[in-house]
């Protein structure tokens, strides 16, 4: 039997995606947004190694500073990436087939990735045309953001649940 899962999470992301871009102007508390405020920095050449030894040639990009600048990125900047866990549970964790006054449908659904439902989930808030009937493919909205999926919509009724 072929898992509905992959079809879930993609609909899902994009739902997280369109709607979030509702939420352009919300700003975490804590971040400095004012470049005046930013303390003097040096940044460092990219044609040097990390103890200073010149980069000389295009195999020595290659081979040497490019992998030590990506190291630094993955550091300080961007961290790395997860290991790729499967889904062991979808619940459906809340629904509405009229919302929108009937013109759409609300699911929510928190996605497990361990077979015991602790560690690691996601809360996937999915909105879709009253039309579709969960049969697809049909156009769905899906955002990603860090404020949870309440601050989608106005709805009260979705979940304030943060992953």
């Amino acid at each position: 039997m072929k898992s509905t899962y992959p079809r879930i999470i993609t609909v899902a992301m994009l739902a997280v995606f369109f709607c979030g871009a509702t939420e352009v102007t919300a700003k975490p508390k804590g971040f400095n947004y004012d470049e005046a405020k930013v303390p003097e920095y040096t940044l460092p050449n990219p044609l040097s190694m990390s103890d200073g030894i010149k980069v000389t040639d295009a195999d020595m990009w290659r081979t040497q500073r490019r992998p030590e600048l990506l190291s630094l990125f993955k550091e300080h900047v961007y961290g790395a990436m997860p290991p790729s866990m499967k889904i062991a549970h979808a619940d459906i964790t809340g629904f509405d087939p009229v919302w929108l006054g009937g013109k759409g449908m609300r699911k929510e659904v928190t996605l497990y990735f361990n077979s015991d439902r602790t560690g690691p989930k996601i809360n996937v808030l999915i909105l879709m045309p009253k039309k579709s009937s969960g049969k697809g493919p049909f156009p769905a909205f899906l955002g990603y953001n860090f404020s949870g999926n309440h601050t989608v919509h106005a709805d009260s009724d979705i979940s304030r649940g943060l992953v």
